[in-house]
């Protein structure tokens, strides 16, 4: 008998059907990734060939981990559910126990444990669809117009420009200012996102968003001061895009939700957009950011050095680069694993090490399915084969 809607081995083999296509799909994208990796073709026809064959292999890879993420969802939450059932049983066990050793208290004690067990299964069910939604969701990872854009609009109900209430404060101690807790949104704002990352990365910027956003209990709204052709200009943010930038998978409103919002009020926007980065800087500390053509790893690390904020871009039509590298694990692990470096895309520069590597990471955040979202180690080879941009600024 069952206590609660799901099966268990339905949803476990679910499981198992999304490991097989994940699988598949992953082949798929290596067999896509051959192909546009032959080099007896040459000339123009060829390169579009090897374009369109290098979006449709980062297509199929980003779709092979949603595949792979999602099964681990379900994976959990059949798990979840394995533990609610259990628990009902013994809760009734326990009652039958009581009942015959006669304790007054025995219905009282059951029916407080049955519901405390009932609550506790709606938020794994809430999580484990809020989860299923950001997967969805993360068709925006490619600028919210790109190949998964109608999934996105018929998962999860996107519509452009969408906002939903603050509701309150956020976190705004260092685990709140956290930069790799950003996930960007459905809006292509990466110059935005990891210029905000960068500042968010030392304690000097950290102290400065402190004192640059104040919160205004009566409006129940954010007073945040950006600036505009130098001057400071306070816009007021109550309100953030539903499907904008926000941490962690789940994207709730954060530090980056709200400079969204109240950059794009600053520039007179309907929604998020991409901005220069050197415009970004400007909005947000007051002093324009400087662009860095082809300045590579020395250059990029006496940047970083010099306190500035650093963020990286690669300036190519290719959508996406596969590359062995470093990745490091929520958990804290490193491991070697190739991720998918994106163009044209902004990274965040995090730092450096004793042997010159270099530190970057990805604004679409937690879980994404081009490099899960950590760190991102690379080599001085690496960095230069790669990044070509360099955007610099300066805190206070």
């Amino acid at each position: 008998m069952s206590y609660f809607p799901g099966s268990v081995s339905g949803i476990r083999s679910t499981v198992g059907l999304l490991h097989h296509w994940a699988a598949k799909l992953k082949s798929h994208a290596a067999s896509v990734g051959s192909i546009a990796n032959v080099t007896t073709w040459s000339g123009a026809d060829a390169s579009q060939a090897r374009t369109t064959m290098n979006r449709l292999r980062a297509c199929l890879s980003h779709a092979s981990g949603a595949y792979s993420s999602a099964a681990g969802t379900l994976a959990t939450f059949a798990t979840q559910l394995a533990a609610h059932e259990a628990n009902i049983k013994r809760f009734i066990r326990e009652l039958q126990a009581a009942l015959a050793a006669k304790d007054p208290n025995a219905y009282s004690d059951f029916y407080q444990k049955v519901d405390k067990e009932i609550d506790q299964y709606w938020v794994d069910v809430s999580t484990a669809a809020a989860a299923l939604s950001g997967l969805a969701g993360g068709a925006s990872s490619y600028g919210g117009g790109g190949p998964y854009a109608s999934v996105l609009a018929n998962t999860v109900g996107f519509k452009v420009g969408q906002t939903v209430g603050l509701g309150g404060q956020i976190d705004l101690s260092d685990l709140g200012l956290d930069p790799l807790s950003i996930g960007q949104g459905a809006y292509g704002d990466c110059g935005f996102l990891s210029t905000l990352m960068a500042l968010e990365n030392t304690t000097a910027g950290k102290n400065w968003i402190r004192s640059h956003v104040t919160w205004d209990a009566a409006a129940d709204a954010y007073k945040v001061c950006l600036y505009k052709d130098g001057e400071p200009t306070t816009v007021t943010v109550g309100s953030v895009y539903e499907f904008g930038a926000g941490s962690g998978v789940y994207r709730g409103a954060n530090i980056a939700s709200v400079y969204e919002a109240a950059i794009t009020k600053l520039v007179g926007a309907k929604t998020p957009q991409t901005l220069n980065v050197n415009d970004v800087c400007g909005y947000l500390t007051g002093k324009e950011g400087t662009l860095l053509y082809h300045a590579g790893a020395a250059e990029t690390i006496a940047q970083l050095n010099a306190g500035k904020i650093v963020t990286v871009s690669h300036n190519s039509n290719e959508l996406s680069t596969p590359m062995t590298v470093a990745v490091k694990d929520p958990g804290g692990t490193w491991r070697q694993d190739q991720i998918d470096l994106m163009a044209p895309h902004g990274y965040a520069v995090l730092g450096t090490d004793q042997k010159g590597n270099i530190y970057v990471a990805d604004p679409w955040g937690p879980g994404n399915t081009a490099d899960t979202g950590g760190e991102i180690r690379l080599t001085p080879a690496q960095f230069d084969s790669f990044f070509d941009l360099t955007w610099t600024g300066s805190v206070g």
